[in-house]
């Protein structure tokens, strides 16, 4: 008897001793975590709701034919370039962080070379990325957008009004380079430089731009995310 009360005795300390450990594992464990991992990230220069604007002359090649299938042949075909034209765009969408965005873009186009007029509209997924925020300074404000979209152009004659080579649906994609060089508050100002393409059956466009682009970031910096 005594020595199964013995058994029983240590059986319980043990039980004991377990649940007075199992708690002090678990919190050694959660203190393991670094404290860098523990503070909010914070943003500093984009985050939350954004739009703006780019405005810039672009130098544009153009080629195209008629959409009906007998005429898109070299007989029929317009060519156009190298010409400078006007360029503007409208953005709005949302700042994930600091190095990361997603707009949607409207990039109409209006402008005349000889007696030919061009005229057409896309709209553009856009993906901004600010990739050198690490190494501080004006380099946490160089970005790089990726464009990609759908649009339509068409060519036609000013004198006549005849339609001289259309697109139809055309695919567009393009890269630019920009720079926040002046920050005000929410809003920055600086130079952007793009190259575009956009390609269908029936037509193509080259288009290469210097201007300048106005953003702003609705969220608040120097808050948490």
């Amino acid at each position: 008897m005594m020595k199964r009360r013995a058994r029983l005795g240590s059986i319980g300390l043990l039980a004991s001793l377990a649940c007075v450990a199992a708690p002090a594992s678990a919190q050694s464990k959660g203190d393991d975590m670094p404290d860098f991992m523990r503070q909010p990230i914070v943003a500093q220069r984009r985050h939350g709701f954004t739009f703006g604007l780019t405005a810039a002359p672009a130098s544009v090649w153009v080629h195209g034919t008629p959409t009906a299938y007998a005429q898109r042949n070299a007989e029929y075909e317009v060519n156009l370039g190298p010409t400078l034209a006007p360029s503007l765009s409208g953005y709005l969408g949302y700042a994930l962080a600091d190095e990361l965005a997603f707009t949607l873009a409207i990039e109409p186009s209006l402008y005349r070379h000889g007696d030919q007029k061009i005229s057409g509209t896309s709209v553009a997924f856009r993906v901004e990325a600010w990739p050198f925020m690490a190494l501080g300074g004006a380099w946490r404000d160089v970005g790089i957008v990726g464009r990609a979209g759908l649009g339509s152009a068409r060519v036609t004659s000013q004198a006549t009004g005849d339609s001289l080579a259309s697109s139809g649906t055309y695919s567009l994609v393009g890269l630019d380079l920009t720079w926040d060089a002046v920050r005000v508050g929410h809003l920055a100002i600086g130079p952007t430089l793009g190259v575009s393409y956009r390609a269908s059956e029936t037509y193509g466009e080259t288009d290469v731009l210097l201007g300048l682009r106005v953003a702003v970031y609705g969220g608040g910096l120097g808050s948490a995310r």
